[in-house]
């Protein structure tokens, strides 16, 4: 009885895949951790890219494509409406999430061409998603 409790429960966790990650599921857990998200679509939603570096050209498939984004890194992080890190910019602090950047405080969806990591947690002078608090 205890072997097909065992066996059953082995089942239900492969198909759930619950379970021990693989390598390259473990590798993408790690490089999602310290990188800025961006995602194709509000609320998080859609095809999603990583940023763990400063990038100054997106190539034409990424290119003003960000409807949302989450900052997964101990660094802020500048978006910028053109390649080069020119043009309109908002700042993303750590932790901070924006579920749409085409609300209308931003009028930032499908915008983002290029993105700057700072050295510190601070935006500096840089104008930021949320700039109440």
């Amino acid at each position: 009885m205890r072997s097909i409790k065992a066996l059953s429960c082995a089942v239900l966790a492969a198909a759930l895949g619950l379970g021990p990650a693989s390598p390259a599921q473990a590798t993408t857990r790690a490089y999602a951790a310290d990188s800025l998200k961006l995602y194709d679509d509000a609320f998080y939603e859609g095809y999603w890219r990583l940023f763990p570096h400063t990038n100054h050209y997106f190539d034409y498939e990424d290119n003003d494509e960000a409807s949302s984004v989450e900052n997964n890194t101990p660094s802020a992080w500048v978006l910028f409406d053109d390649v080069g890190f020119k043009d309109r910019r908002f700042c993303i602090r750590p932790g901070e999430k924006v579920v749409h950047l085409g609300a209308p405080a931003y009028k930032f969806n499908d915008k983002v061409s290029s993105v700057l990591r700072l050295g510190s947690p601070s935006c500096g002078d840089y104008p930021t998603f949320f700039s109440g608090d």
